[in-house]
């Protein structure tokens, strides 16, 4: 049951300029044909709150009298037209008027203002003769006359003088208010409409002074403007960088500190600041595929600053403490592994006195290790080094010919290698035939001798083939060779010892140094140079070296063609390179490479995945190419012929690809996403507002939802209206999808990425991370504190601090009470209205009223109690002075059962969302519940707070 109020409503005073009028356009709207499109302004000033009548047809009054200006006082009544609009600000954080018919205000101002009675003044004569008394008369008329017209045309030009001053003065002190108020753009209209009516009057110069001013102001603006329009152009490409645009709002913050735009760059700065945060798990992802690539190559350094630039930007608590030290753990592990095998390899050096090549070695390695501790372990091996090296200097007499010979030959070695790699193969010979005549043949060198003998015939081999080769060119044999040069093709003409003459047009050759071609032209001219089988397979190891592995694979396919009887040399080669035994069969050539037959059906199978891989991984994709892929996939999953083995590298392959298309997918999505986040909370917000209306507009519509029968009738049209808000307010994603379709198909194609992962056992949190992506519900900012203007923005902030005060007051309510407070008021916030404070003087009102009504086993609005008769006499005698409603439920047994009774009930329903209540208290005793709601203040602001742990 409910005893409902008057049809009143509250404004409340958040912007500095607010008009009223039945235009649309105006920011209080009263319809009647006695209000003017703009009727009436509020404006704030700095002493205070002021009405202006803004040139009615009927004007404005405050309390009952008529004003062009009026400084507003705390009970105060406007009237305008046929409303009153009474100003409400002592106790109120924000000031507000009270809206509602002048009628509701007459008794009041007919209290407040009713005129004193006067005496009637007593009459006095004066007795004249009779004769004199006509010529007395006479005279004075003519007098009366005279200085009646005399005095009229001055009166009416003193009038008219002093109107007209009174017009300059009011408008010129108009423009100067609208100047100090911060309304420049209006101030220059006034004082330019000003100058161009009255150009020669008293104030011109001051005017034209204040018109300056507001030139140059508007100017400043202009430009503070145009740099914080230019902060946001930044976001216009999908690439932008969140950390930058914040920096650059920071900048504008700390340069214009009083500007007009730092509150909404300070926005702008925390809204930036969430997308990092929610950035920063992605970011990590991405540095984590650096670290690894930077580890397989054993680049420590690399991981180590990939790591370092994260935490340089981001916050590390965001992923975790613990998840970014495992993996900087990670990386040390794997270069204190490889420093071991360095150390390993260094010590074999050492022991064999080999001091050189073991600096030489730890100089090289060491760069990888930096920002390691391994890096300064180095640095002391290398110390060492010098000084073992230095003692052994002195002890090492006896083993001074294998020393010097080996010096000899490791640095004839370098040399001879850098010659072959220059194709000087007849260099490469002299210089072998001069080290060995140095090295001579003492008996102590003998080994080492020898061993340089092979790597000798091995270079006169090399020296063979390519003068072979170059015979080819000379020769004219390779006409038909399509050699590539310089992104053409040309034909070898000539070659010799310095460099190779190729042809690339009529009467255009181009000389090409040995050593500037590249792995890839020497094997096209050595395979046109019609070369034996075994010089064939020494091209095929130099392809080998010089990863051309499949041109090499090739090679050696070509080789056991041609002479079956090399099949053996060429398998234990082959096995050599793989590391790997010779199978039984031997190996299988298949699409320029060479496998055991177990690898071989895997190269079947991988090839399938590949091509899948290849699909998935598409820039292009489509989620019809994903769907296709992934039959693919379970159609070669199903194959019994398959081996298992094979069947779980394809879905590890399938697995990896699809977690990386999902990353690139997810990514796409937030640079849609944040490219417009603030517009499409903007949208969001702007539908979520449309639709709040449209539900009020049927609630508290009594010929759609009656008070007749709870209303029952227009129930279906109102839980119609307040699932349509639910469904943003509750599920903002699922409009986001009607709102922007290039985010839906995004996601979709997210949607189907998963729905693979899913079947191959992989668990994704679809809508969790895609809400989490749309910075909606989990996200610093969404729906619930995001502001379209000042007064959206005063709500928010003031039922910020109602919810702390009713979450941290000592009530004298009972859990069970605060909870259908609790849960009114997430309906109230749900439908954008204030937030209701708990008030212990309506709770004691609402707690033996409800006693009264369980004691009759009843509820009623009415008591038999004297002096409790009505809600309003029960509020009065705790001592609440405001208005108030009452709803009462009986046989519901939780606060949300209540709640739902109420709610389906049409004047209940209209008393929980009334505008005008501040506060609410609850009683309880068993099935019986009562809410009364206050008009007041908001007491619970300074109630006391709750002891830690209480």
């Amino acid at each position: 049951m409910s005893e409902p109020v008057s049809s009143a409503r509250v404004f409340l005073l958040n912007e500095k300029y607010i008009t009223i009028g039945r235009s649309q356009k105006c920011a209080i709207v009263l319809e009647g044909e006695n209000i003017s499109r703009t009727h009436t302004i509020i404006e704030q000033k700095k002493d205070g709150w002021w009405v202006l009548d803004a040139e009615s047809r009927n004007g404005t009054f405050v309390n009952v009298n008529k004003i062009q200006s009026h400084c507003l006082q705390h009970n105060d009544i406007i009237k305008v037209g046929d409303f009153g609009l009474k100003f409400l600000s002592a106790g109120k954080p924000v000031a507000e008027v009270l809206i509602q018919p002048f009628s509701a205000y007459e008794a009041e101002l007919r209290e407040r203002f009713a005129p004193p009675a006067q005496e009637k003044p007593a009459v006095k004569y004066i007795e004249i003769p009779q004769a004199k008394s006509d010529y007395l008369f006479g005279a004075a008329m003519v007098i009366f006359l005279v200085l009646f017209f005399a005095g009229g045309i001055f009166s009416y030009l003193v009038y008219k003088d002093y109107s007209k001053a009174s017009l300059l003065y009011q408008q010129f002190d108009e423009a100067v208010n609208m100047q100090k108020s911060g309304h420049y753009q209006k101030a220059k209209g006034a004082l330019a409409v000003f100058l161009a009516s009255y150009p020669n009057s008293f104030y011109t110069d001051e005017v034209r002074a204040h018109l300056a001013q507001v030139e140059e102001k508007l100017a400043a603006i202009d430009s503070v403007r145009v740099e914080f329009e230019s902060i946001g152009a930044m976001t216009k490409g999908q690439d932008f960088d969140p950390v930058v645009v914040r920096d650059a709002y920071q900048q504008f913050a700390t340069n214009h500190p009083e500007s007009a735009f730092v509150t909404q760059a300070r926005e702008k700065i925390s809204y930036y600041q969430a997308l990092i945060d929610k950035d920063a798990v992605f970011e990590f992802k991405k540095v984590l595929v650096r670290v690894e690539d930077a580890l397989a190559e054993f680049k420590y350094n690399e991981a180590i600053q990939h790591l370092d630039k994260f935490a340089s930007n981001y916050k590390v608590a965001i992923i975790g403490e613990d998840a970014f030290n495992a993996q900087r753990k990670g990386i040390l592990d794997k270069a204190a592994e490889d420093f071991g095998k360095i150390v390993k390899t260094a010590d074999k050096l050492i022991k064999d006195r080999r001091y050189p090549e073991a600096e030489s070695f730890y100089r090289k390695e060491r760069p990888r290790f930096y920002g390691t501790p391994f890096y300064y372990e180095i640095e002391w091996k290398l110390d060492n080094i010098a000084s073992v090296s230095g003692n052994a200097k002195t002890t090492a007499g006896a083993d001074k010919k294998i020393t010097d010979a080996r010096a000899v030959i490791a640095k004839a070695e370098d040399y001879i290698k850098s010659l072959c790699r220059e194709s000087k193969f007849e260099d490469a010979l002299r210089e072998y035939e001069a080290t060995l005549a140095s090295i001579g043949s003492d008996k102590d060198v003998e080994p080492l001798r020898k061993k340089f003998e092979v790597q000798y015939d091995y270079v006169r081999f090399q020296a063979g083939l390519f003068r072979k080769m170059m015979d080819a060119v000379n020769q004219k044999k390779m006409a038909n060779l399509k050699f590539p040069v310089r992104n053409k093709e040309g034909v070898p003409v000539k070659a010799s010892s310095a460099y190779l003459e190729v042809s690339i047009g009529t009467n255009i050759t181009v000389n090409l140094a040995w050593d500037k071609l590249e792995p890839g032209q020497l094997v096209a001219l050595y395979e046109n140079s019609k070369l034996t089988s075994d010089e064939l397979f020494y091209v095929a190891s130099y392809c080998f070296a010089s990863n051309l592995s499949e041109k090499g694979s090739s090679l050696l396919k070509t080789i056991v063609d041609k002479a079956p009887e090399k099949s053996k040399e060429i398998y234990n080669y082959l096995s050599y390179l793989k590391k790997t035994p010779v199978p039984e069969k031997g190996f299988v050539y298949y699409e320029e490479n060479w496998y055991t037959p177990e690898e071989y059906k895997a190269a079947l199978v991988a090839e399938k995945g590949d091509k899948m891989v290849k699909a998935i991984m598409s820039e292009s994709v489509t989620k019809e190419n994903i769907e296709n892929a992934f039959k693919e996939y379970e159609k070669l999953a199903a194959d019994p012929n398959a081996a298992a083995q094979y069947k779980a590298d394809l879905k590890g392959k399938m697995t990896n690809a699809f977690k990386e298309k999902r990353e690139t997918a997810l990514q796409r999505v937030k640079k849609i996403a944040n490219a417009t986040e603030y517009d499409k909370l903007k949208a969001l917000k702007e539908e979520l507002n449309k639709r709040r209306a449209e539900a009020l507009k049927v609630i508290f519509d009594k010929t759609i939802y009656p008070d007749e029968d709870h209303g029952r009738v227009g129930q279906p049209k109102v839980d119609e209206k307040v699932n349509a808000v639910k469904e943003i307010w509750n599920n903002p994603l699922s409009v986001i999808l009607t709102i922007s379709p290039d985010v839906n198909k995004a996601m979709e194609l997210v949607r189907v990425i998963d729905g693979c992962l899913k079947s191959l056992g992989v668990e994704v949190k679809t809508d969790e991370e895609l809400n989490s992506i749309l910075a909606l519900g989990t996200g610093k900012i969404g729906l619930a504190n995001f502001s379209l203007n000042a007064v959206e923005a005063g709500i928010l902030e003031y039922n910020k601090k109602v919810l702390q005060a009713n979450n941290e007051a000592v009530t004298a309510m009972s859990l069970e009470e605060m909870q259908v407070l609790k849960v009114t008021n997430e309906y109230r916030e749900m439908m954008g209205l204030r937030l209701l404070g708990a008030n212990d003087l309506l709770a004691k009102a609402a707690k033996k009223h409800i006693e009264w009504c369980a004691r009759r086993n009843n509820i009623d609005h009415i008591e038999d109690t004297p002096g409790r008769r009505t809600p309003g006499d029960r509020a009065v005698q705790e001592g609440y002075a405001g208005g108030v409603g009452e709803n009462l439920a009986q046989g519901t047994s939780t606060p949300e059962a209540s709640f739902l009774g109420w709610y389906n009930s049409s004047g209940h329903h209209r008393n929980m969302l009334m505008a005008e209540w501040a506060e609410l208290g609850v009683g309880q005793v068993g099935v019986f519940w009562c809410q009364v709601f206050g008009a007041g203040g908001t007491a619970v602001l300074n109630y006391p707070k709750k002891e830690d742990g209480k």
